[in-house]
């Protein structure tokens, strides 16, 4: 699938992508604006992750990014279509105040 801001993304991208806050907006996936937009994006993004892979690293992005790079090919995370620039992006993510409150919440108030 192609995408503006990313060009030729996998799912196993998108589904990263939205844990981190990213939604979708027409044909582009961008951090998503407000906090009910994000913690919905997260938690869609969450599901997939665990539908896809069988695995759970909860509300855990950089366990996920770790074990989706660790899987090579068989996840498709590191497809090199636009690998480089969703794992950027994931990466800057991981280091947003906002992001890293939301997950916190959403990981103390889902698994309550």
């Amino acid at each position: 699938m192609t995408i503006r801001n990313f060009g030729r993304v996998v799912p196993i991208q998108i589904y990263l992508l939205q844990l981190v806050g990213y939604e979708w907006k027409g044909r582009s996936l961008d951090p998503a604006t407000g906090g009910n937009a994000r913690k919905r994006a997260m938690r869609d993004g969450l599901r997939s992750l665990q539908k896809s892979t069988g695995t759970d690293f909860g509300y855990n992005p950089a366990a996920w990014r770790e074990y989706l790079i660790s899987t090579g090919e068989e996840a498709g995370y590191t497809h090199p279509y636009a690998f480089a620039l969703v794992d950027q992006a994931v990466c800057e993510a991981l280091e947003d105040p906002t992001v890293i409150a939301t997950l916190k919440e959403l990981s103390e108030s889902d698994t309550a």
